[in-house]
């Protein structure tokens, strides 16, 4: 079967949305020989294929070991950089036309723009859909939703699958559910010791160390950890993350006083595990005054589970049924540093407890890598 995956914007976006993309890409590459990732290009001809000579580059950069096919796109190199929309509307048109030249059996997209193309082109499609189900996005596919070729929409949690019957009409039995993943690789790596990390990172053996990754958005809850950061200054925290993109520097002049924080900015998700290798718990602060506290599947949490170290995590919607409290995680109320500097002293003060949290958390995340998720999506849809 020849499977194609088309995702919304270029492969070195740093979000979580590209991230979850090229995973998925990964993992279905070693299900397909026929499978192929289009990206669009600005600077080849209007069709080029290319093979799976960027495998490495991607492994370096997200983390992966896949051997994936590509094909790039060419979209023109004489559009402005700022008309992203006009842009990706070209690829769009572009990659149905190259996958009905190449006879793609089903591809699967995060583009809500190409479902309208692929349809009426007679190409089936699986939409993968993360947004709020009162989005625009819903609504422009309201038509096309019972057609035979739209074969469905993949999501990541039951309250979204709820939200998009609801809001546009999508018959239940078209919606896959599956939370977001971690690579096969993160769970059958040998991590590296405690101490080999923060010697080989220049950590300080001595001290309770905490990190979090991930984006510095205010609903991301970085300023409750940032004032747990204040409370516990015997703690070191390792933030690892940039977006919005200068946040960093912004944070890093405010906090400059904070002597028990480093920033440590934006990194390739493949460079990640080593820091998390250092560190004695992760942190997942989300606040629950975002829309995000219903929808969030964040992929650092994979991660973290992967790690095999404790985690410290906010009560939210989104997490209910992937996290236990003191069986998978330590979860505290959210919005609130004093309640999150104490559950970082209880895991620092709790080893039998911090440990029996990360074991079975990694135990829970074997069953949630993208190979998994790859292949209960195929099954769903019998491809």
């Amino acid at each position: 079967m020849k499977v194609g995956y088309v995702p919304r914007t270029g492969l070195y976006q740093r979000d979580a949305n590209t991230l979850h993309a090229v995973a998925m890409a990964d993992a279905l590459a070693r299900k397909y020989d026929g499978f192929v990732l289009l990206t669009p290009s600005r600077f080849c001809g209007r069709f080029l294929k290319t093979s799976s000579r960027l495998s490495a580059e991607f492994g370096s950069y997200y983390g992966l070991s896949g051997d994936i096919d590509i094909a790039r796109i060419g979209c023109g190199a004489t559009l402005k950089p700022g008309d992203s929309h006009r842009f990706r509307r070209k690829f769009y048109r572009r990659a149905v036309r190259w996958m009905q030249r190449h006879r793609v059996d089903v591809f699967i997209t995060r583009a809500y723009e190409i479902v309208p193309l692929a349809v009426d082109a007679g190409l089936p499609v699986i939409l993968e859909q993360h947004e709020d189900p009162s989005s625009p996005q819903m609504r422009a596919i309201e038509d096309y939703v019972h057609r035979d070729d739209f074969l469905g929409l993949s999501t990541i949690s039951e309250t979204l699958k709820e939200g998009y019957v609801s809001t546009s009409g999508l018959p239940e039995s078209k919606v896959f559910v599956f939370p977001d993943g971690v690579s096969l690789d993160r769970v059958r790596r040998e991590p590296l010791s405690r101490s080999a990390a923060r010697d080989m990172l220049s950590i300080p053996k001595d001290v309770f160390t905490v990190a979090y990754v991930g984006s510095l958005f205010e609903y991301k809850g970085i300023t409750s950890l940032l004032d747990a950061a204040a409370e516990l200054p015997n703690v070191n925290f390792l933030i690892i993350g940039d977006r919005p993109f200068g946040q960093v520097e912004v944070l890093r002049n405010r906090y400059r006083e904070y002597t028990n924080v480093m920033f440590l900015g934006h990194m390739p998700n493949g460079q990640v595990p080593a820091y998390l290798d250092a560190v004695d718990c992760c942190v997942l602060p989300n606040s629950a005054k975002h829309l995000s506290a219903r929808y969030t599947s964040p992929l650092k949490l994979f991660e973290y589970m992967a790690s095999r170290r404790p985690i410290i995590a906010t009560r939210i919607e989104a997490l209910d049924g992937l996290l236990e409290h003191e069986r998978n995680a330590y979860l505290v109320p959210p919005d609130s540093a004093g309640d999150l500097s104490r559950a970082i002293e209880t895991v620092r003060i709790s080893p039998i407890l911090a440990s029996r949290m990360a074991s079975n958390a990694f135990d829970d995340v074997v069953q949630l890598t993208w190979d998994c998720r790859a292949k209960a999506l195929c099954e769903f849809y019998g491809l």
